[in-house]
């Protein structure tokens, strides 16, 4: 074997190993290899503790029979039974008040279905029916901008609410994130 063929063949080899650190490379921060050491959330098992409300947009972990609020902070809350039940259902409307008890605050929860009621099922919020937020603490307000409020029984009496809202007043100081989503059941 001459110097030539022994030079070509050292280039075929340098070549194959820089094509093989560009490939592992570029493999390695597709994998998000550079965040290793920060555990996924997606991942992640559910807290066993009650989670603390947390500005952000990292989503709580809520036990069953909690409603999970994201965006403009983040809390899971239960309706509170021992208030009053403000809860109206007629052939023509159904309109609820819930006090919801958070990790840190207290919020009141409206449904609004102001339509023709006439059986289970979705009620977008669009053309009329409508969900809202408030943050007792801070006045703080917020309307839905889309989503659906379910009932699930006959007489109207319970259902799951899944709604994106938009912050609209009330606060002092506005909130650094204006949206805030609401998801979880609700009874009467």
């Amino acid at each position: 074997m001459g110097k030539s063929d022994q030079a070509s063949r050292h280039r075929g080899l340098v070549w194959l190993a820089g094509f093989v650190v560009i490939v592992g490379g570029v493999s390695w921060l597709a994998s998000a290899g550079i965040n290793r050491g920060t555990p996924s959330l997606a991942h992640s098992p559910p807290s066993t503790s009650s989670p603390e409300a947390t500005p952000g947009r990292t989503p709580p972990f809520c036990g069953s029979g909690q409603m999970e609020l994201n965006g403009a902070f983040n809390d899971c809350a239960s309706i509170d039974r021992s208030s009053a039940d403000n809860c109206a259902v007629t052939p023509h409307t159904i309109y609820a008040v819930f006090k919801l008890l958070g990790t840190r605050h207290e919020f009141l929860l409206s449904l609004d279905i102001p339509v023709r009621y006439p059986e289970a099922g979705d009620y977008y919020l669009t053309g009329g029916s409508e969900v809202d937020v408030t943050d007792d603490a801070t006045c703080a307000f917020w309307r839905s901008v889309a989503g659906v409020v379910t009932t699930t029984s006959a007489d109207g009496r319970s259902g799951i609410v899944n709604a994106n809202l938009t912050y609209l007043a009330g606060a002092a100081t506005p909130p650094p994130v204006s949206s805030l989503r609401i998801q979880g059941a609700w009874r009467c």
